[in-house]
């Protein structure tokens, strides 16, 4: 329809209008149905007409006297607010689209919702099971379960009774920053548009996180050991974290996953080929680009490197038999493939290593320092 419109009664023009109707229609409904908070300009007291929108509450005792006695549950911010006591299942609603705070300031907020407010849930209670709503918020804490809409989050997960959180937004906007937390059975299911989300510590083999971001951001550390992330949308990504499991589901990917392996030591001898590190199982296909490994004394012979995939039965890598030590690689020193050894994820591979002695015995110590790999999408 709007295109048949003459400017300026296009879909802009009607968007504004709905939008201004809405906010006139709110209006109207709230100044009935809540009470209006302003520790700053309020008065004390909860006779009638404290409490509001011409005479605001400006304390939370006496806030929270009017709302029961009124029969309410919900309260227009209109200043700075630091809860002294637990506020379960309110709605608190910012006068103003993101000028004032909401601190919860250590209680618990179970069932609340928040919208168009700094929303900062500090300190919140550690084994109380609890969830909270937001939409047009900033979110800033400690949190247990999240349903948010439209919003900015800087966020720790924490476990409650059960040890697990949830973290569900849509349509979020801005610098995102989710921390696992090493919170048990963390789930995360993440939707935004234009924004950056950096994610840490998902480091349990139990930590889900499925992101959509279109035209934005995503970035995992080196503290992402563990679990699972599904990447949708169109989106750039990069990523510092080895073990993670990456299901890449992007349009368009700008850029593979890169990262090094690094195992301790470990004493082989001269007759078996032992794992030095075992990647049978894998769920992309990589690309091995080189290694470094750090030979320590013990044997008579040289130390020998070869990878195979994840049943040892097919050498992959070298073309030759094997590496040796002092011929084809030095001890702490980098190699670098002239041709990457491509793997696919249905083989896996395993880096195996020996002694060029057969009288060896136990006692020869590798270091692999650094594996070079790249994940293919």
């Amino acid at each position: 329809m709007g295109a048949f419109l003459p400017q300026p009664y296009g879909w802009g023009f009607l968007r504004t209008t709905m939008n201004l109707l809405d906010r006139i229609k709110r209006e109207a409904i709230l100044e009935g149905a809540a009470v209006y908070f302003d520790a700053v300009n309020g008065v004390a007291g909860t006779a009638h007409p404290v409490g509001t929108a011409e005479m605001p509450v400006n304390n939370m005792a006496d806030l929270r006297a009017i709302l029961a006695a009124r029969n309410l549950r919900t309260v227009v911010v209109m200043s700075d607010m630091t809860w002294d006591a637990d506020m379960v299942g309110y709605h608190f609603i910012g006068k103003e689209i993101l000028k004032y705070v909401v601190d919860t300031n250590g209680f618990n907020p179970d069932v609340s919702t928040f919208e168009r407010v700094n929303v900062d849930i500090s300190l919140a209670p550690v084994g109380v099971d609890y969830e909270i709503y937001a939409i047009d918020c900033e979110v800033d804490g400690e949190i247990n379960r999240l349903y948010a809409y439209r919003c900015n989050l800087s966020i720790e997960l924490v476990g409650g009774a059960s040890a697990y959180s949830e973290v569900h937004t849509y349509g979020c906007w801005g610098g995102n920053y989710i921390d696992f937390n090493s919170v048990d059975e963390s789930e995360v299911i993440f939707t935004g548009s234009a924004c950056a989300l950096d994610i840490t510590n998902m480091n349990d083999a139990d930590h889900e996180a499925e992101v959509f971001i279109c035209n934005g951001i995503l970035t995992t550390d080196g503290f992402c050991t563990a679990g699972r992330l599904r990447i949708y949308g169109h989106c750039e990504f990069g990523d510092a974290g080895a073990g993670t499991k990456i299901c890449d589901y992007r349009i368009g990917q700008q850029n593979t996953r890169f990262f090094q392996e690094a195992v301790a030591a470990t004493d082989v001898n001269g007759t078996t080929w032992e794992d030095l590190l075992d990647r049978s199982t894998i769920d992309r296909p990589v690309r091995i680009c080189g290694f470094r490994v750090t030979v320590a004394g013990g044997w008579a012979g040289n130390a020998q490197i070869r990878i195979v995939d994840g049943a040892s039965t097919t050498k992959i890598f070298p073309f030759q038999d094997e590496y040796v030590e002092g011929t084809d690689f030095a001890s702490g020193t980098q190699v670098a493939f002239n041709f990457p050894v491509e793997v696919s994820a249905l083989k896996g591979y395993k880096f195996q290593f020996r002694s060029s002695n057969a009288a060896d015995g136990a006692g020869k110590t590798l270091q692999l320092n650094n594996l070079d790999v790249q994940e293919l999408s």
